[in-house]
């Protein structure tokens, strides 16, 4: 009977949660007095929060003035102020009927272009950096790299100024009020005495477990400061030594018939709470502390608790329950306890200060960024110094390094071995290899005689007439006819054999095209109304 006695009483007490312990005794609550005092002692003090980047870009306006350097002078001249000597337009103006889309980039091209004139540290570096000795084709050539750097170094710009308001909240102040509204709900200044009546929701004037239990959303300790007192605050009637502690007995007592008045009970509990080293106040720390104690919450029968329940509820004694009580939340229907007033308070300012660090670091790293775009702009200039004009090839007749043709080496072929006959049909006899060859005039194309000789391309009626035309002109070398389609120069259509110079001015088109696509990606910003408007070709 008594070995059955015994296990109702083990299977009662392992489902109601019920501690082993009859009474409350040293130190019970010592771990969640160690977390609420990490919290605590982050009140009434300036908070030292991660550096803010400077968002001063040197590298990024530096890298603008260069790229206007390379820009046309019919370009930059459009910012000048022609009232004003030496000075550029801040504003775009109204009249000028340029697109309407520079309008918010206007001030920041004025800037380099007045920099261009005034910064001498630009002038000396263009210098160091070879840009001075560059010939136009070279410039060209940095002016298209300058000019992708450059709008990259744009996109990162953006990047920074759009995370810059977000850099300024918190301040360390705004975070030690925030701090103090969640530790002694009182956000009024950046160090503040503790009071009862803002503790707790309502001055404790009266019993202690009216006061330190409650449901979630209403509870009265509704500070860090109040919790605190709720487990930690010796009663007069029964005080259990050394609770949150590990032995000392607190001088000042919370009497449970008069309630908490004034500040001595709490300057006795804040004062045994261990120093903790002084550190940055990151989002991380914060949460970091804010898991703690949400883990140090316990089910207990049917109502979660902060600190040690034997039975009865939160009166102080060492018989009932020196802890925090809050009744609605239950195993089977717990609440969200971030939504008691001092965590969310220490969340909110989490979620600030993660909002902070995230701008700070994507700053960080956009000027980063920006400062390898300035390097690799300014040394496109060495780059670019191996760089040699290409020249047309012109198409013209010659006569140096081609080889004979195939129907005069053919004919003095025939005269090898006899030098009257070979110097006889006009041909030149090497009597040491006993070889008849054509003579040197012979070997031009231009040359030949027979069907061909005085003919124009035009006067040829068929494609095989036509291509026999350059018959001799070794490989290599540029065509005399070609069968060529329509006309794009607007003359005769179809296929006809014509001078191969058509095709070199179909080539020149095509790089006309390509020339004028590059003028495009030099000057993005520019219509083509606008580039002819300032006489950029």
């Amino acid at each position: 009977m008594q070995r059955y006695a015994l296990l109702l009483l083990c299977f009662w007490a392992r489902n109601s949660q019920l501690p082993i312990e009859a009474t409350v005794g040293s130190g019970a609550n010592k771990a969640e007095f160690t977390t609420l005092c990490k919290i605590a002692r982050l009140g009434n003090k300036v908070p030292a929060l991660e550096p803010a980047p400077s968002t001063a870009a040197q590298d990024y306006d530096e890298l603008m003035q260069l790229n206007m350097t390379l820009s046309p002078e019919t370009w930059r001249k459009i910012f000048w102020d022609p009232q004003t000597a030496g000075k550029t337009l801040q504003s775009m103006p109204k009249d000028k009927g340029y697109e309407g889309s520079w309008e918010g980039k206007w001030s920041k091209w004025a800037e380099a272009e007045q920099a261009t004139k005034d910064n001498q540290a630009l002038k000396t570096k263009l210098t160091q950096m070879g840009f001075n000795k560059l010939t136009p084709y070279q410039k060209s050539f940095t002016k298209t790299t300058i000019n992708k750097l450059a709008r990259d170094a744009e996109s990162l710009k953006a990047t920074i100024d759009n995370n810059t308001e977000a850099l300024k909240s918190p301040t360390p102040a705004a975070a030690a009020k925030a701090l103090n509204d969640a530790i002694f709900g009182d956000n009024s200044a950046e160090v503040v005495t503790f009071t009862p009546a803002k503790a707790f929701s309502a001055n404790p004037t009266g019993t202690r477990e009216s006061r330190c239990s409650g449901n979630v959303a209403t509870h009265n300790a509704h500070s860090v400061s109040a919790v605190l007192l709720c487990i930690c605050a010796g009663e007069s009637t029964q005080d259990p030594a050394g609770v949150c502690s590990g032995g000392t007995t607190y001088a000042n007592k919370w009497n449970n018939g008069d309630g908490l008045t004034g500040t001595s009970a709490w300057n006795d509990v804040f004062n045994s709470c261990p120093h903790t080293p002084a550190a940055q106040l990151t989002a991380a720390s914060l949460r970091s502390l804010i898991s703690e104690i949400l883990s140090q919450v316990k089910f207990i029968g049917t109502a979660g608790y902060i600190g040690t329940f034997v039975a009865g509820d939160c009166k102080g004694s060492n018989t009932q329950g020196v802890c925090v009580k809050y009744t609605d939340h239950t195993p089977t229907a717990p609440k969200d306890l971030k939504t008691l007033p001092w965590i969310r308070k220490l969340d909110n300012l989490a979620n600030q200060l993660e909002a902070r660090e995230q701008a700070a670091a994507a700053i960080t790293a956009a000027l980063a960024a920006i400062t390898k775009l300035n390097a690799e702009a300014f040394n496109t200039a060495s780059d670019a110094t191996h760089l040699k004009e290409q020249t047309a090839v012109t198409v013209a007749d010659t006569t140096s390094n081609q080889k004979p043709s195939a129907d005069a080496q053919n004919k003095c072929n025939k005269f090898n071995s006899n030098e009257t006959d070979c110097t006889a049909n006009g041909c030149d006899y090497d009597k040491t290899k006993k070889e008849c060859k054509p003579k040197a005039e012979a070997e031009s194309p231009a040359a030949t005689t027979g069907e061909q000789a005085g003919k124009k391309c035009s006067d040829y009626g068929n494609q095989q007439e036509c291509e026999k035309a350059n018959d001799g002109i070794p490989a290599g070398q540029p065509r005399k006819c070609g069968w060529i389609g329509e006309d794009k120069s607007g003359g005769d259509k179809g296929f006809k054999c014509r001078d191969s110079s058509l095709l070199v001015y179909n080539k020149l088109y095509l790089s006309m095209a390509a020339a004028f696509s590059a003028l495009l990606f030099y000057f993005p910003h520019t219509s083509l109304k606008n580039m002819l408007k300032f006489d950029i070709f």
